[in-house]
This record gives structure tokens, C-alpha cells and sequence, in this order.
């Protein structure tokens, strides 16, 4: 039997970088990680004996989960982090000495550590988020942590007010009717917008301070998402990023978890770009 293998979950998951980010860490180290995909066109009912087997029978040490499988994790595994707990949704498995598994969550660290590393998120910065589904959820307590000051704009008035009460024991957030991307320093988008979508769907005036921040929680390949498509037509936009650095991120701190040493995420990500870019170009 194989040991010492990690599998990232998730359904749809063809186009997931995770496993080339964990071969860039692991080779940092001058190792070699036995990291593969697993999870398409799988529902709850098939995800969960096929991931309990994994563990149990086919050596594996460690998993990643994504949409549509984090809530049903963090249901699933009762031993938990305390970030888990608040998030309610896991995205890190670790297989423990005595053979249990634990449940973490490092989507808030991943997100808050990229955003500290391009200077964006100090103490006080004042945050718009756009969305209050699970992306969200599993990112503000590591914001507020950090001491932002957030409002939170959601289609749905209801969600967005019941995720700002659930939270604002942790710090200053609040759901509101409408917003000004002016008045923010930095405004993180949370919606998984298609090509087109976000002109239909958001509606500001236009983009007048060249202070604003926008970061997209979602990432591409190459060029910007459509979140940041439509905002750049809205005025000049000086900042902006995708959420790839936090998706390197937060599997830097995953990485860590399973065998103790953190990566040097920043270099593993200038390694990434430099790769996507070079087959965009093919």
C-alpha cells in the first residue's frame, strides 16, 4: 500500500493548480509529493465513503477540500480547529500519529497574508466585500483579526446581515443597502462573476479614487477576471489583484500543517505566474 499521500477534493476539480503548488513546496525542500486530484462528478452521497477510504486504505496523510465539499467536511470530522468551528466550513485535512483526522481551515490566512504582503491590509482599512456566501464565512475572522473595518453588500439583504451579526463579535463589520467604491480603501469581490456578469450585476458610480484596492478572490490564468474587467472600465483602477497569490497562500499554510515547515509561498507564486504565463502562450 502507498503512504504519504494527499489528494485535493472537489466537483468540479479538472482545473485545480494545488497539486503543481504542493510539488513547487515540496521541491523547496528537495522532495518529491505524491499530490493528485480527485472528486469530479461526485455528489455528498459518493464524496464521503470515498474520502473516508482514502484514508483509511489507500495511505493517505493529508486532503484539500473545495466547492462544493467544505461544509459537508466540517460536518463529517468532529475534531476541529477553533477557525474551523467559526467558519463552519473546512478546507484542510490532516491524518494525525494515532490515525484521526483533523479539520482546519486556512482559506482567512491565504487571504489576509496576501493581502498583508501587497501592503493592502493594515490595522483600521476599511473593506468592502462583495458576497456573503461560504468564500466569505471562511475569510473574516482572520480580517477582522487584523483589525478592518468591514461592510458587506450581498443581493440577498438578509444573508448579508445575518453573516455581520455572526461575526461582529470578532469586530467591526456591518451589512449594508448600498455602497461607493470611493469611500473604501479596499473593496475584495467574493461573487463568482462570468464574463459579463458583473456589469449586470453591480451597479457604482464611477471610479474617482485612485486609492481604492480592488482584489478578486477569484483567479485566472492570465489577464484579470471579469470582476476586475468591469471595475476597470468604471475610471482608473491603479490597484489590483486576483486571488491567486491567496490560493498559494493558503496552501502554504495547509502545507505546513502536514509536514511541519512553511514554504516560501511568495517565491513558489512567482514560480506559478511564471509557468501559467508560459503556457497561455502556447
Amino acid at each position: 500500500m502507498l503512504s504519504n499521500r494527499f489528494l485535493v477534493w472537489g466537483n468540479p476539480i479538472s482545473h485545480s493548480l494545488s497539486p503543481r503548488i504542493h510539488e513547487i513546496f515540496a521541491s523547496q525542500r528537495g522532495e518529491i509529493i505524491d499530490y493528485r486530484r480527485r472528486g469530479e462528478g461526485m455528489d455528498v452521497a459518493t464524496f464521503i465513503p470515498a474520502l473516508l477510504d482514502f484514508f483509511n486504505n489507500e495511505g493517505g496523510k493529508g486532503a484539500n477540500i473545495t466547492s462544493p465539499f467544505k461544509n459537508v467536511v466540517y460536518e463529517l470530522i468532529e475534531n476541529r480547529s477553533e477557525v474551523c468551528q467559526i467558519a463552519q466550513a473546512c478546507n484542510t485535512i490532516i491524518k494525525k500519529e494515532d490515525g484521526s483526522l483533523y479539520a482546519e481551515n486556512t482559506d482567512g490566512y491565504g487571504l489576509a497574508t496576501d493581502l498583508k504582503d501587497l501592503g493592502w491590509l493594515t490595522m483600521d482599512t476599511k473593506i468592502l466585500i462583495l458576497g456573503a456566501g461560504g468564500a466569505v464565512t471562511g475569510v473574516l475572522f482572520h480580517l477582522l483579526k487584523e483589525g478592518a473595518k468591514i461592510d458587506i453588500f450581498n443581493r440577498t439583504r438578509s444573508r448579508a446581515q445575518e453573516v455581520a451579526q455572526k461575526f461582529s463579535k470578532y469586530g467591526q463589520v456591518h451589512a449594508v443597502n448600498e455602497y461607493d467604491f470611493n469611500e473604501y480603501d479596499l473593496v475584495v469581490n467574493a461573487v463568482a462573476y462570468k464574463q459579463g456578469d458583473a456589469g449586470v450585476n453591480l451597479r457604482t458610480a464611477r471610479i474617482s479614487n485612485p486609492q481604492t484596492k480592488f482584489y478578486d478572490m477569484q483567479y485566472t490564468a492570465k489577464g484579470k477576471t471579469p470582476f476586475l474587467e468591469f471595475v476597470e472600465q468604471l475610471g482608473e483602477v491603479k490597484y489590483f489583484a486576483n486571488g491567486l497569490g491567496m490560493l498559494v497562500k493558503q496552501a502554504a499554510l495547509s502545507h505546513y500543517y502536514w509536514f511541519g515547515v512553511l514554504p516560501d509561498a511568495q517565491s513558489a507564486l512567482i514560480e506559478l505566474r511564471r509557468e501559467l504565463e508560459k503556457a497561455t502562450l502556447k
